[in-house]
Order: structure tokens, then sequence, then C-alpha cells
């Protein structure tokens, strides 16, 4: 039987200090093929990527800001073109998986051991998408934390789905689970998986429930990052501040939920991951990107502080945004 080939796919906008974690996990956890498409940056971005391709042959970047060029109705759409585009690019390389993530999502196998091939090869007959759902993990206090066994989350509606040989299963592309033209979905564990009829890429309720591999969504990260991240906007608004989030779920939060992966697995990890970084010397370049980061948090704590004082659309605004930080009664 020869090797099979996973690609993991991400667009990343101005994530320099996270993108040395993400390439290691996913090549860690046998993803060989990795590509990252770069829109709109102006951090360290291309530099990080470049030092990552010397230590990961199976590492592609890409900018594409040349989508911008086709007016802002198309360049809002960046992250399906760059799916359709990466798809074309599957068929070039002969890959059996696709799978698109952001960069604040990681694949994760609860054992916290198998790779993605053992993986599939215990969910699938090879010719089956399977839909991983969202462990939405808890924020940290400081700033650009590791997640480590003890890390807790809660569970999400939303998956992040791996297609076969996407070229030939995709109809049409969609951010968490694809339009397939005739494909069975699975859960990790190998049941059909079942979605909400008027939301078709949302899980059922009853489809909610522990999985033995998952995507491990760093949503929150920590108060500071939770900030930062809502300067990015969204591509069809006007507004400066994203306001499609609902609040910031942090150490305060009541979720019980603990990843508990075996702690010898995790060790090894660590060490992996130590020697990865320790040889990349990229910190000089990240660290001045965090002090942005940590810049453009403080620069939304004080928007949202202006917009409580004002009418009461940008009151309703801050409140939401300010759930659950430290400013919630500000």
């Amino acid at each position: 039987m020869s090797k099979k080939i996973y690609r993991v796919c991400a667009i990343a906008k101005d994530e320099a200090p996270y993108l040395a974690e993400w390439v290691f996990h996913h090549h860690y956890f046998g993803f060989e093929s990795i590509v990252v498409y770069v829109n709109r940056t102006t951090d360290t971005s291309l530099e990080v990527l470049r030092r990552l391709s010397k230590r990961v042959p199976g590492l592609e970047y890409e900018v594409i800001d040349w989508v911008d060029f086709c007016g802002p109705q198309i360049g809002s759409k960046i992250q399906t073109i760059a799916y359709a585009k990466d798809i074309a690019r599957c068929k070039d390389l002969s890959v059996d998986y696709w799978l698109p993530l952001d960069i604040d999502e990681f694949w994760v196998p609860s054992d916290f051991k198998s790779n993605i091939h053992d993986h599939v090869l215990s969910v699938s007959n090879g010719k089956d998408a399977i839909s991983y759902p969202w462990y939405c993990e808890i924020g940290y206090d400081l700033p650009f934390s590791v997640f480590t066994p003890e890390s807790r989350f809660h569970f999400g509606a939303h998956v992040k789905t791996l297609s076969p040989k996407p070229w030939e299963s995709i109809k049409r592309v969609r951010i968490h689970c694809p339009k397939y033209f005739d494909l069975k979905v699975l859960n990790p564990s190998g049941s059909e998986a079942i979605f909400q009829k008027n939301r078709p890429q949302l899980l059922e309720k009853e489809n909610i429930v522990k999985q033995s591999a998952y995507i491990l969504h760093r949503m929150n990260r920590s108060e500071t990052e939770y900030f930062a991240i809502l300067k990015k906007g969204q591509p069809k608004s006007k507004n400066d501040l994203k306001t499609n989030r609902s609040g910031y779920k942090g150490s305060k939060n009541s979720s019980r939920r603990k990843f508990n992966w075996p702690l010898l697995e995790y060790k090894n990890y660590i060490k992996a991951r130590y020697e990865f970084m320790d040889g990349l010397s990229i910190d000089e370049l990240v660290d001045i990107d965090k002090d942005k980061i940590k810049t453009k948090a403080g620069f939304v704590v004080e928007r949202l502080i202006s917009m409580s004082s004002g009418d009461a659309k940008d009151k309703l605004i801050a409140r939401k945004l300010f759930s659950g930080t430290s400013h919630v009664n500000s």
C-alpha cells in the first residue's frame, strides 16, 4: 500500500507569533504536506515561514493579496478562494486527504499519540469525509500560553472536515463542511455525522459528544489576545472592530472539562516542540509582533470604553464584547 498524503491548509493574517506552533503541531501528528496562504499581513509572517520551510520539507506558503485586485465583493471571499485554489494544488500533488484549518485550530487525537494516518485508518475505508468537532479552549491568564493536559474547554457545534481527494469529492467549498457530490461524512468515532437542517455545517446536539479526535480551537487564548483579535474587523464591515464575538471565556469560566492527555505523551510532544522551536531562531521576530498584539489590545479596550459612553447601539456592542473580561463593568 502506497503511503497516503495528508495535507493541512491555513489562511493567515498577522499571526506570526502563532505560525511555528501550528506548523510544528501538524507536522508532529503526521501532516507531511502543509500550506499557509498569507493575506494582508503587516507583521513578520513571511520571514517566519521562510525559516520554517527550511525545517519542514513539506511546508509551502504563498501571498494571496492578488485577490484584492478583484474588488471588495470578491476580496471578502478570500478564504473560500484560497481553499478552492488549494484544492487544485491537491490534485497536482495527488493528495489523499485535505483539511482546511485556521491558525488557531489544531487537529488533536484524544490519546495525544495517534497520527492522522492511523486515526483515519481506524475510522474510514478511505472514501469518507470526517468532520472533527470544535473543542473550544478556555483562555489563560497569561498571553501566548501553551496548552496543557490541564487546559479546559467546552464543546462546540462547529466542525472542520477532512476530505478525501477534494478535487473529486467537493462540489462547493464551505468553511466548516464542504458540499460533496456523493460522500458520507463521518464523526471521528466512525458513525455518520448528523448536521442541523437549517445550519448544515453545525452538528446536531446529539452529535456533540466526546470524540477520539477533534479540533482544539484556541478561540480565546488570553484576554489580551482576545481583544487584539477584535481589531481585525469583519470582511464585509466598515467597522474596524470585529463584532461577531459573544464575549470572552477565560480562567474564571465555569467549564470543568479538561483535555487530560496522557502525561508521557504530552511530555514527548513538549520535548519535540522545544527542540523544534530552539532551532528556528525566531524569538526576536515574534517578540516584536507580540508587542504589536498587546498594543492592538490596548487600542480595542480604549475604543470599547469610549463606546460604553456612546449611543445605545455602541453601548450594546461594548457590553457584549466586554462580557467575561476584567473590563466587564467599564
